[in-house]
């Protein structure tokens, strides 16, 4: 599997308490883990809400952060990206290729799996979740995922 050849998209975003910010989406890498999940935090807490919170902040973040070190460490079925404006961590989305058990009709055998696209509240309706999702599905169809 190819490694993502975008290196950037970039947009508008509001900034909060400012004027607009350019954002931007880059393929991640381990360095990024401790960003994606401090984002995959938020995100789950956002849906679950805190009463469906069952792990502390502190032990989930080093057990996701560890998580997504492996998994982009080496080239593998996983693939990240990270949205960003000013600087901070603001979105992400991450895709993981599927091999199915081969099949003698016509039938995908590969399937590409978008997950956990999130963008902070502040930074949402201006086009870098459509970024972050467009990242990784591209990268499912270069990497042979049937359309």
């Amino acid at each position: 599997m190819e490694h993502s050849r975008v290196t950037q998209l970039k947009g508008w975003s509001g900034a909060s308490g400012g004027g607009p910010d350019q954002w931007t989406v880059q393929p991640a890498g381990p360095i990024d883990a401790p960003h994606l999940a401090r984002l995959r935090w938020e995100f789950r807490c956002e849906v679950a809400g805190n009463e469906g919170v069952v792990e502390e902040a502190a032990r989930f973040l080093i057990r996701c952060s560890d998580w997504m070190t492996a998994r982009l460490a080496e080239p593998g079925s996983w693939r990240a990206w990270c949205g960003w404006a000013g600087g901070n961590p603001v979105g992400t989305a991450w895709a993981q290729m599927i091999e199915k058990i081969p099949n003698p009709v016509d039938e995908m055998e590969l399937l590409g799996y978008v997950s956990s696209v999130y963008v902070k509240p502040g930074h949402r309706g201006r086009g870098l979740g459509r970024a972050l999702t467009a990242a990784a599905v591209d990268w499912c169809r270069r990497s042979g995922a049937a359309e």
